[in-house]
């Protein structure tokens, strides 16, 4: 819910009215009048864009109107992976996934997709369990993965079945993972 506080500065204020609009269905709800604002709580918005309004009538019955776009975004970044399947042991590798958020944001970047603002990887397999950190470019987030080898020779990463895992947090704390094996 959102709760709605205007202020105004009409005389013999009545009538106050709090209303959102996402451009096809409208609710509104009855407010109160407390010392010169409107008070009222909106318990829903719509997925996207809201004009939440407040609205109120004077003694001389003129109706005054304060009005703000709300967007409401509950959806964490989709995600997909881009960084082949199949790598070879012993050598370094990519992970990537294409990372954005375009449902029901407002906020954009330059390269047209929603903020995403932290992207992290893991890898578990039979013998390692480990998180990384990615690096954004565009619409594409990555990290380098290079094996670690020990005095015999043997990488950390040896042949066999992993799970990949890529989790995204957008910039408004909705979080989305995706795993693959």
């Amino acid at each position: 819910h959102i709760t709605v506080n205007a202020t105004h500065s009409a005389d013999n204020a009545t009538d106050p009215l709090i209303t959102t609009f996402n451009g096809e269905d409208f609710i509104a709800i009855a407010a109160q009048l407390l010392d010169g604002q409107i008070y009222g709580i909106l318990t829903f918005l719509f997925p996207g864009l809201n004009r939440v309004s407040a609205r109120v009538r004077d003694g001389a019955g003129i109706y005054g109107e304060d009005t703000v776009n709300v967007y409401y975004d509950h959806v964490g970044p989709s995600i997909k992976m881009t960084s082949d399947k199949i790598i070879e042991y012993n050598q370094p590798f990519l992970l990537s996934a294409e990372i954005v958020d375009t449902e029901w944001t407002a906020i954009t970047t330059g390269d047209g997709t929603g903020e995403v603002v932290e992207a992290m990887v893991s890898v578990q397999g039979p013998t390692i369990n480990k998180l990384y950190n990615m690096t954004k470019q565009g619409k594409q987030w990555s990290t380098y993965i290079v094996p670690h080898i020990d005095s015999l020779g043997f990488a950390d990463y040896l042949p066999g079945t992993y799970y990949v895992t890529f989790s995204a947090k957008d910039v408004f704390g909705n979080e989305n993972t995706k795993q693959y094996e």
